[in-house]
């Protein structure tokens, strides 16, 4: 197969998840029927997250050919499993002060991406949220890096997540949410 005719292939597939996943954004943020029960799902749910979730959106800029630097906006929601230190798999030869910190998995990962401005990110980070049953999860907890964009659909899509703020050098603050 030729590459222009991969290209072709892949821009077409692309297109039609496209199509596919805005159609699902506007179902999941728009008006509902008259008569809806807030009970029903807007969405088919797709490996939803029963337990511990966490939701992480964070922005990349890319070069596009004939457009220049442009700003890709990724949300990631993954299932987290904790681990008590003595469940942990590899044993560190000198003991630090963290030795006994719980570990921390991320598994189960689903992804939205797109050159999306924030507000239609938000649509889609909320879609992508319903699909994995975020609002029925055990808790919820979220992971940014603090932009005020990330910060305002997060917290607006997901009131009910614990906020953990990642800073330069890897400092962190942490909001419990409460």
């Amino acid at each position: 197969m030729s590459s222009d005719s991969l290209r072709r292939l892949t821009e077409g597939w692309g297109q039609q998840v496209e199509v596919q996943r805005t159609a699902e954004a506007e179902r999941a943020n728009g008006l509902g029927p008259w008569g809806e029960s807030p009970r029903e799902h807007r969405l088919a749910e797709v490996d939803p997250i029963a337990g511990l979730a966490n939701v992480s959106t964070d922005g990349a800029m890319v070069l596009l050919r004939e457009e220049g630097w442009k700003e890709v906006k990724l949300t990631a929601i993954s299932e987290v499993q904790v681990k008590v230190a003595s469940e942990q798999a590899t044993p560190q030869e000198r003991p630090t002060r963290r030795a006994q910190d719980p570990g921390v998995h991320l598994g189960r990962h689903s992804y939205q991406a797109g050159l999306w401005e924030a507000d239609t990110m938000a649509w889609h980070q909320y879609a992508e949220g319903l699909r994995r049953g975020l609002d029925h999860c055990q808790r919820l907890s979220s992971t940014n890096d603090g932009a005020r964009w990330i910060e305002r659909i997060t917290a607006t899509n997901f009131p009910q997540a614990s906020r953990s703020l990642t800073g330069p050098c890897g400092r962190t603050r942490v909001d419990r949410g409460e």
